[in-house]
């Protein structure tokens, strides 16, 4: 359901969401290679400006691992190559450096000062990495290890048809908040201990729900908050879940086609695995489940 084949796409790790590849501990400030030619965190730095990478959301979170080990910031944007290359300006007008963009879902990626998706840029970034002395080897070593649904996976789409899809997201949040309650004893099993639900829509993402900040009573009333949102879901929803140390160790993710009568919808998990494997069934099994029985009340 999600491919275990290894892959590198371009220098800013957005390798397809298919992928799942092993790797060596994240947390190293450089990548292999001779001493002399290793990619450090002052091979991203560009006259003290800030460094950022833009991607859209549902590129897996493997891309905030690496971008983290070389003090880059990650902003997100719904999915078209057009928001994508928006953000990224707006970004550089505000004072940040942005080296690469591009959407991960496809394996697509930008490198400025490029506007749109080259390959020979994507060339001539490998044979650059190449040049400095490290193997594609071991620069797939390097990439932190992630299990995503297959883009061309029959399990990631789903056909609705004659549904108006601000109202199935909101009865899919309540869906959400009810069986949460339901199957938190499971989850801590799963080493999943809270969650928060962003929506993206066009080139900004707002934070609907976060349910590490919220006290006893409102967690009770999660489920009859989301009437709210009613009419204010256009774009995608996205819930991250938490482990124990309150960092972000899977999401799942649904949006609607702007062209065709259909949902897409993913589960992204940390870790190359067994157990990543198994959580990543049942988080897509579970995200099907309640976007089903929301269709259904509608």
């Amino acid at each position: 359901r999600a491919s275990a084949v290894s892959s590198v796409s371009d220098p800013a790790g957005q390798t397809p969401p298919a992928v799942s590849c092993s790797a060596d501990p994240v947390g190293k400030s450089s990548l292999e290679g001779n001493p002399s030619t290793d990619v450090r965190t002052k091979d991203f730095q560009h006259g003290g400006q800030k460094t950022a990478v833009v991607v859209n959301c549902c590129t897996s979170r493997r891309i905030e691992d690496i971008a983290s080990q070389f003090g880059a910031e990650v902003f997100r944007t719904e999915v078209g190559e057009p928001n994508v290359v928006e953000l990224s300006a707006s970004l550089r007008r505000r004072g940040y450096f942005v080296p690469v963009l591009g959407e991960g879902s496809n394996g697509g990626n930008i490198v400025y000062p490029a506007q749109v998706r080259d390959p020979l840029n994507t060339l001539m970034c490998m044979l650059l990495l190449l040049s400095r002395g490290m193997s594609l080897e071991a620069a797939l070593r390097k990439i932190p290890p992630y299990i995503s649904t297959d883009a061309y996976f029959e399990d990631g789409v789903m056909h609705l048809w004659n549904i108006d899809f601000n109202s199935l997201k909101s009865r899919y949040l309540e869906r959400f908040a009810a069986e949460w309650e339901s199957r938190e004893s499971g989850l801590l099993s799963r080493g999943i201990f809270d969650y928060e639900i962003i929506r993206t829509s066009s080139q900004s993402e707002e934070i609907l729900f976060e349910r590490r900040s919220c006290d006893a009573e409102e967690i009770r009333h999660t489920k009859r908050s989301f009437d709210r949102f009613d009419g204010n879901l256009a774009g995608s929803l996205r819930i991250h879940f938490f482990d124990k140390d309150g960092a972000v160790c899977a999401y799942i993710w649904l949006r609607p086609s702007g062209t065709e009568p259909l949902l897409r919808v993913l589960a992204d998990v940390r870790g190359g695995g067994a157990e990543a494997g198994s959580l990543h069934d049942y988080l897509l099994d579970w995200q099907r489940a309640m976007v089903s029985r929301a269709a259904e009340a509608l």
